[in-house]
């Protein structure tokens, strides 16, 4: 079964905040788009489907990882609301150009931001630390970034900067100096076990005890390799030029260098622009901001923490467009 292999988080929570129209009843509504961003092995979508009509809807399901739209299509095969695509969503406003038409404004983006469990178990993909595999951590395997080729062959200084940038590790150049050593000692840095084996051995032993080592270092790596933190940017701008007015976005963030990403863009959106001196008194219009927090914050309950650990670190934010 599909759960076995992934469990979403923050489901209901999430659908219920993309639901708003009562379940999408009313009699206004003429047809419904949703997007989900981050499609993953579809927890979300299938929620969603349970949520909106036969007639008139539809979830485009976009996912970077080609297995993932492989699983959409045979999952959703006999779902004519399900249009999977395979791409990233930092192009969704061309996605929703080229399945919809120009005119169709979207009612609902969901960007669910973590990376999905099937990713992290399969070895050869070189995501995870627990496993051995090789330096990869590519999300679209079209890509020509991965691992290894920053490993091996990035400066001290860029590795340094990579893994305190992207994963907040404050011993990023005492790591990034390790790394360099080994492979000019040893040759290149072949896999994930090499590489977590080298974090660890380097990393001061007092603060060992909480997480793993290697976990901020593998988390930088794989947003690096995969352009996370540009992509997301651009998504985010990109979703809202395509939202209606009354439209919603929900995104499920895992770590605060995406978070902070989400709340810097919702907030600007919120604040009234900085206007020079000179241009003060030309100032006419009265500020109004484009959207609103439906949800400024929700993290995970207890009981789903308990059950899904993963979950531990999840946060959903969600936006309303109202202008």
């Amino acid at each position: 079964m599909l759960e076995e292999y992934h469990t979403s988080v923050m489901l209901k929570e999430a659908i219920k905040y993309l639901s708003p129209y009562d379940d999408y009843k009313s009699s206004e509504l003429t047809s419904i788009h949703n997007i989900d961003a981050t499609f993953g092995r579809g927890g979300h979508t299938r929620q969603w489907l349970k949520k909106m009509p036969i007639r008139n809807s539809s979830i485009i399901a976009i996912d970077k990882d080609y297995k993932a739209i492989d699983k959409a299509i045979e999952l959703f095969k006999n779902e004519p609301r399900v249009i999977p695509y395979n791409d990233s969503f930092h192009n969704i406003k061309n996605i929703t150009k080229k399945l919809w038409g120009d005119d169709v404004s979207v009612d609902s983006i969901l960007m669910d931001l973590g990376v999905s469990f099937p990713q992290l178990s399969e070895a050869d993909r070189g995501f995870s630390f627990m496993q051995d595999g090789p330096l990869d951590m590519r999300m679209d395997i079209r890509s020509d970034k991965n691992a290894y080729d920053l490993i091996n062959n990035e400066t001290l200084e860029n590795l340094s900067d990579i893994f305190y940038k992207y994963g907040e590790e404050k011993f990023s150049y005492k790591l990034a100096k390790a790394i360099v050593k080994r492979r000019n000692e040893r040759g290149a840095i072949e896999s994930t076990k090499e590489l977590a084996s080298i974090i660890y051995e380097n990393y001061p032993k007092k603060y060992k005890l909480s997480i793993h080592p290697a976990t901020r270092v593998f988390q930088a790596i794989r947003i690096w390799v995969n352009d996370e933190i540009t992509h997301l940017q651009k998504g985010l701008e990109e979703g809202f030029s395509i939202l209606k007015i009354g439209g919603r976005v929900a995104i499920i963030s895992f770590h605060s260098i995406e978070d902070r990403v989400v709340k810097n863009f919702v907030n600007q959106k919120l604040k009234a622009p900085i206007y020079p001196k000179e241009l003060i008194y030309a100032k006419t219009e009265i500020f109004e901001p484009s959207v609103k927090w439906v949800c400024k914050l929700l993290r995970p309950s207890e009981n789903e923490v308990s059950e899904n650990p993963r979950s531990r670190s999840a946060k959903l934010r969600v936006y309303e467009k109202i202008k």
